[in-house]
This record gives C-alpha cells, structure tokens and sequence, in this order.
C-alpha cells in the first residue's frame, strides 16, 4: 500500500495526473479506502482545477477521520482558491487551535492574510492613497519579498508617482520569475505610455514658464470661482475677467485687453481665443459630472431668476415649474458641458486640467508648472449649499440617469483622472 501512495504522489509532482488518477481509482476500489487515498484524490482534484468536487471529498474526509488535518488543509487550499477568505481562515484557526505549529496551516493562513492586504491595497492606489498602500505592500515584502502581486501594486504606484525607474526594477522582479507574467506585461505598457505622456507634459510645462498669457476656461460649477480667487491673489490687475456672451468667439471684451492682460479668466469656450493669443497657456478645471449637475441645480435653485440682469432658460424652468434634479438635467443645456467647453480640444492641447475632487494636488501642480507661488490659505468661493439647509441625496438609479445623459462628459472625466 505505502508503494501505490509513494507512487502516486510522484506521479502528481510530476503533473502525470492521468497515470495518478487511475492508480487512486484502482486502489479505492482494490483495498479499504483510508484517508491517505482520498486526500491524493483531492490533491489531483485540484490540480486540474475541479474545486467543488475536491472539497467534497475534504468534507467526506473530515466527516470520516476528524482529526485528520491534512484534508482540512487541502479544504482551506480549496476555499482559498474560490476567494472564500472567511471560511478559510476558519477552517485553518481551527487546525492550528488544535496544532498550533501546523506548518501548512500557518502558511495557508499568511496566504490569505497576504491577499486581503492586497485587497485593501487595491482599493488605497483607486483613492490614491499612495502612502498607506505602500506601508501595507512593505509588511507583506517583509515576510514574502517576491510575493508578485505586492511588487505589481508597487510598480502601479510608482508608475503612478512618475518614479518610473523603480516601477521599471518592480515590475524587472516579477519577469524574474515568469517573464511572460499578463499582468506584469500590462504594467509594463502601462508605464511606458504613461512615461512618455509624462515627458511630454514635462517638456510643455517648461515652455509654460515662458508663455506670455493664461487663458483659463471657467466651466460652471468646476471651481472656478474659487481659481479666479487665486488668479486674482497674484496677476492682480493684469488679469482680464470674461464673463460676457459665453459661447462668441469675439466680442467687444477684446477691446478692454491690453499688453499687460497675462490671465484671461471666465466662462468662454476653450477655442475662444485660438485666433488672437496662439501661443497662449490654456487651463482648466473639471468635476465628476454628475456632482457637477447637482452644483448647477442647486446653485439655480439658491438664486432667483429675479437676481439676474439676463436669467438663462434653464434658471427660468427651474423656478417656474419647480424642476427636480433629474429634470433638470434632461434640460439640453446642462448636457455634457465639459465636452461643449473643451469645443473639441484634445486633452493635449491643455496645459493643465484641475480635477476638482483632488483641488489641493490639482493647485499644487498647476503652481509647480507656471511657477506661482502655492496659497498659504486655499481659497474656496461658491460653496453652494441647498435653500433651507436641505439634503440632496441622490439615489443609485437616479445618479446612473444623470451619468448616462453625461456619457461624453463621464468619459472624458475619467480620461482626465488617468492622465493624472
């Protein structure tokens, strides 16, 4: 018997699973099964990927011989596979309860441990909370140090951090190991076009420095009024504010703009002034889209049509038929405004693009690159809140209707925060 089990379990180290199949199947129906057998069935199991099934036998296994932890473990492997963490580490708190220096069990158990780390850091690099993610992947490197998916997170942080030379020594540890690694591939073109974006945006902004004239595109509700507040701080009176007929392209606003105007700043589309300042720095700042509507209906709804020398359409529907807010983003006009400001432009063709929810990094940036003295204080204008101290939650199918009406917008929103 000790022959037919030492020969099986070579036959599965050398990945023969047929040979080792048959010799189980024969020895469970020539002899007594014993829980050696049907663990070497669960074994094989799951090597060629039948999960369910080989938790079966681990479950009969368990049912039979109680103490048998070698079928717990090979259970909890089972689990682990499938991405049940949480009654995999109950399997193996069990084990070790009983045999607390289970080598198996121990080593399961910091398996599982390791990928909800990486779950966790996951979820850290899409808020881009760099920091906090890289202390966790530090821990696990500390007990794994080619542990792959902790060095393929750091090389998306890295890459992400424009530190390119140690995403590229990141991402070199993996192909150590596996040189055709997918996801170490996917990284790899990931950082590659993002270096070349990145030393595109660094050869523009050192022309920047040596630009004559800002031209900053105030889309409404994208912080443009707490910018202009900025701008205002330091080009003092060489800045030139356009608030004027929104979507012409020229105007008598020209004639008040002299030598010394070097910011223009207001709503106008971002081709307003192609003709007349080619050479000109051109900024911007954008919002999710759907909280961008949200800003604009409120804000409508704070403001009377009355206050207005010129009320628009949609501010006049508002208050006249008391609109809600998914009606109101029906209105044409409130459709896709990003898109309609950017008039076609590439993402290229903008010096800088602010992203709103990430205001103090977007101010930070944007001051690195034209060189102007960062805020002691942050200015913020126009923080709307609704009439009479009202909420504004907005439910799931009423966020994807807005988003949905946005498509333009949403997709160029989230082409901005990969860029960034």
């Amino acid at each position: 018997m000790n022959n037919t089990i030492d020969n099986i379990r070579q036959l599965l180290k050398a990945k023969q699973f047929e040979d080792a199949n048959f010799l189980i199947d024969k020895a469970l129906k020539e002899r007594s099964p014993t829980a050696d057998l049907f663990n070497l069935k669960g074994q094989l199991l799951i090597e060629i990927g039948h999960l369910e099934e080989a938790a079966k036998i681990f479950r009969k296994i368990h049912i039979d011989w109680p103490n048998n932890f070698e079928a717990l473990n090979g259970l909890a492997l089972c689990l682990i596979y499938q991405k049940k963490w949480d009654e995999g580490i109950q399997i193996l708190s069990s084990i070790l309860k009983k045999d607390p220096q289970n080598e198996d069990a121990r080593e399961h158990l910091s398996f599982i441990k390791r990928e909800l780390s990486l779950i966790e850091v996951t979820h850290l690099i899409e808020d881009r909370k760099y920091i906090e993610a890289k202390k966790i992947i530090e821990k696990i490197l500390q007990s794994d140090k080619n542990n792959t998916g902790a060095l393929l997170s750091l090389a998306e942080i890295h890459t992400k951090e424009h530190h390119f030379d140690q995403a590229s020594n990141n991402l070199t540890s993996v192909f150590n190991f596996n040189l055709n690694h997918e996801e170490a591939l996917k990284k790899l073109l990931f950082l590659q076009k993002s270096a070349e974006e990145y030393h595109i945006r660094a050869k523009n902004d050192e022309s920047v420095k040596s630009q004559k004239r800002l031209i900053s595109v105030h889309i409404p509700k994208c912080g443009g009024s707490s910018f202009l507040k900025f701008l205002k701080g330091y080009y003092g009176d060489r800045l030139y504010t356009d608030y004027g007929i929104e979507w012409a392209i020229k105007n008598r606003a020209l004639l008040s703009i002299t030598e010394k105007t070097l910011c223009i700043h207001g709503h106008f589309r971002a081709d307003k002034y192609d003709e007349i300042f080619r050479a000109a720095c051109l900024v911007t700042w954008v919002r999710h889209p759907v909280m961008r509507t949200i800003s604009h209906y409120r804000f409508v709804l704070k403001y009377p049509a009355s206050v207005y020398k010129n009320p628009t359409p949609a501010c006049k529907l508002v208050q006249e038929r008391n609109l809600s807010l998914v009606e109101f983003a029906h209105l044409p006009n409130m459709k896709n405004f990003l898109t309609r400001y950017f008039a076609g432009k590439k993402l290229e063709d903008f010096n800088f693009i602010g992203v709103v929810e990430f205001y103090r990094e977007s101010l930070e940036r944007f001051c690195n690159m034209t060189e102007i003295p960062f805020p002691s204080v942050i200015p913020q204008e126009n923080v709307n809140k609704p009439p009479n101290e009202e909420t504004f939650d907005i439910d799931k199918a009423d966020f994807e209707k807005i988003a949905k009406l946005n498509t333009a917008d949403c997709e160029l929103y989230q082409k901005i925060l990969d860029r960034i």
